[in-house]
């Protein structure tokens, strides 16, 4: 994973601009030729710091991914901060069989204590012949999916904070739609920072505390 061209073009970009860059992709390890469905993380100096793995496949995943041993976290050196990171399914309940309350991703971002939270998505467009360029729904859901930090970071007085950066995909490929929304969230208020909506490519930014 730090000889193909994802990551090429990855530490490309992170020298470029000097930041951290998380990319997903398909992974196949050498010793064994499993395919994962993940996340590299580049650092500035354009150096494979940390790989995630999907840990809740979707149905299209179980068809040529292995799963990942867990939700992947990761202390930040130069941000100082612990990201956890997750790919699309990791955020719902587990095979949509799970009981809605077990939050496993949002209770393993609280287990590791983490203040930032980045999430790659291809989410599925369930309502492709809607003309509405609004993605609140998608992201309402994604928030209520991440309800026990909130709580967590409302029941206490310091400044702790936590933040929810998602890039989702955009557009149609072979005849699936994309829902797209990616968003930045900061989740003590809660309120939303940025946004694009359901067909927008766009850059976001936003400024983090």
């Amino acid at each position: 994973n730090n000889i193909g061209p994802t990551f090429s073009w990855c530490k490309s970009q992170a020298l470029r601009l000097n930041c951290l860059v998380a990319c997903g992709y398909v992974e196949k390890t050498l010793e064994n030729n499993n395919l994962y469905n993940s996340m590299m993380i580049i650092s500035p100096e354009g150096q494979l710091v940390y790989n995630t793995r999907k840990t809740f496949l979707y149905e299209t995943d179980k068809t040529w991914a292995t799963a990942g041993d867990g939700f992947g976290s990761w202390y930040c050196p130069w941000l100082e901060r612990q990201i956890s990171f997750g790919i699309c399914m990791d955020i719902n309940p587990n095979d949509f069989i799970a009981p809605w309350e077990a939050y496993e991703f949002a209770t393993s971002v609280l287990e590791n204590k983490s203040s930032l939270i980045l999430f790659s998505s291809a989410w599925n467009d369930h309502n492709p012949e809607e003309t509405s360029n609004s993605a609140m729904p998608t992201i309402q859901y994604w928030a209520n999916r991440l309800l026990p930090i909130i709580d967590s970071l409302q029941s206490k007085k310091d400044g702790e904070n936590c933040y929810f950066i998602c890039s989702n995909r955009t557009g149609i490929e072979r005849g699936t739609s994309f829902v797209g929304g990616s968003c930045v969230l900061e989740l003590k208020s809660p309120s939303l920072l940025a946004k694009a909506g359901r067909f927008d490519e766009v850059v976001l930014l936003a400024t983090l505390q």
